[in-house]
């Protein structure tokens, strides 16, 4: 009878504890935006028609970005191209929805797996040494208040994106610092 008490009170105060924490990420959260940037501006001896030809080849993205495992081209009724990402996170699916070649690109998930919805915008511009300038912003928006905090220890900030621009610039055969 004393063990089952025992038992019993470890339970109530596991559970508190875990009840604890629950209300402690959703509180933290709750104080922290909804929706977060990151942004960096990014100089690489390759020319933009060279960056933007790793950046559209979504098939690609596995050789050169360590977080992403395989990706799939998905159907697209507008005709513009789908993909879904497979990595240590889960898996995404994204849609290109503007693109001017060497120029400009903006990416989106529209599927996740993930409490976190992400716009990617790419702004390539030609420097004055023959490489390009690369104006990558990363707008992030996490709905559940419980998700925010987690999300930004591990996900956000600007590791994703500095991570991001250091493999690109890997694939390009350089060293990046963003």
């Amino acid at each position: 009878m004393h063990i089952s008490r025992l038992s019993a009170k470890m339970f109530l105060f596991g559970f508190a504890a875990l009840a604890a924490i629950i209300f402690g990420l959703s509180l933290a959260g709750a104080l922290l935006p909804r929706q977060s940037k990151s942004v960096r501006n990014t100089h690489f001896k390759a020319a933009p028609e060279r960056l933007w030809a790793a950046l559209i080849d979504v098939e690609g993205y596995p050789g050169w970005r360590p977080d992403v495992s395989r990706v799939q081209i998905r159907p697209s009724p507008d005709g513009r191209l789908v993909w879904r990402e497979y990595g240590w996170y889960g898996s995404l699916t994204l849609r290109v929805e503007e693109a001017a070649p060497s120029k400009h690109l903006v990416t989106r998930v529209i599927a996740s797996e993930v409490p976190f919805s992400a716009v990617w915008i790419f702004s390539l511009s030609p420097a004055d040494d023959g490489g390009s300038m690369l104006h990558m912003q990363e707008t992030r928006e996490v709905n559940n208040p419980l998700y925010r905090l987690p999300v930004r220890i591990f996900i956000g900030g600007r590791a994703s994106v500095d991570s991001y621009l250091r493999a690109l610039g890997r694939k390009l055969g350089e060293t990046v610092n963003p």
